[in-house]
């Protein structure tokens, strides 16, 4: 059986850095003399790690971390890293800034005052933005509908790499990808998507993409209930259903006891 690592713990995340990495050259078509800022809980980022490595080996002019000291290893200056302390100084004059999310569910103890000290400090507005060079574009934010908040009121391209329990285009995309190349279709196709469904973004946009070439997604979790939002045509069902593919959703504890924010 062939393993596709997609996120293991805390360690690495080389199918998203992978699809970071695209993303970046689909839009600034070389590495040589880009700037990438890298924002927020890089200690506990698995893909914080593997874009890191990806960044380094194509050759990116300068790397830099963005964050607190509780949340930035110590470590990271001998992998040719910046670390920088100051946002407006951590993004000044980038090519791309790639924000990171609170990793809650890894974290032991209290490394941080509160999430609105936080945002305080490192959250990306449009003041801060203004820092970054004027073509610069932003990957990944913690906030639900923050990508399209964005996208309304900046001229800077936005990419919808995850944003809170909303919808995580990129990644099903990724999915997808991966499902034609190993199957050689996707139409027709019967997906299984268990775990925890209703704080999943992976799952809204799986089930999303699935449904529009005609694939169904099955969600799968006997004790979870599936938010109406996915699709009244894809029930929970038994473990054994007739599905020739499954998908694993991790059990997003960082999310279960508070909703996450939501850009307006």
């Amino acid at each position: 059986m062939h393993v596709v690592n997609a996120g293991d713990g805390r360690h690495a995340h080389p199918t998203q850095g992978l699809l970071d990495m695209y993303t970046i050259r689909h839009y600034k078509k070389d590495f040589a003399n880009l700037t990438v800022a890298i924002v927020g809980d890089v200690l506990h980022s698995r893909v914080a790690r593997s874009d890191i490595h990806a960044l380094t080996t194509l050759g990116c002019a300068e790397v830099r971390v963005v964050g607190p000291k509780t949340l930035v290893p110590g470590d990271l200056r001998d992998m040719g890293v910046r670390v920088c302390h100051d946002m407006n100084e951590g993004v000044k004059d980038a090519d791309v800034v790639i924000m990171l999310r609170l990793q809650n569910e890894r974290m032991s103890g209290a490394m941080l005052p509160s999430a609105g000290e936080y945002f305080k400090s490192y959250g990306l507005t449009e003041e801060v933005l203004a820092h970054a060079k004027p073509d610069a574009i932003v990957m990944r934010h913690a906030a639900s509908g923050a990508p399209h908040f964005l996208a309304r009121h900046l001229p800077t391209p936005i990419i919808n790499a995850g944003d809170g329990t909303h919808e995580h285009p990129t990644q099903a995309l990724l999915d997808a990808r991966t499902i034609r190349h190993r199957t050689g279709h996707i139409e027709g196709r019967r997906v299984a998507i268990i775990g925890d469904i209703p704080h999943s973004r992976v799952a809204r946009s799986n089930v999303a993409l699935l449904n529009t070439p005609g694939a169904e997604g099955v969600l799968v979790g006997s004790f979870f209930t599936s938010p109406s939002a996915l699709s009244t045509s894809t029930p929970n069902c038994p473990i054994c259903c007739p599905c020739r593919i499954c998908t694993a959703s991790v059990i997003a504890r960082e999310r279960e006891s508070s909703p996450s924010p939501r850009w307006r």
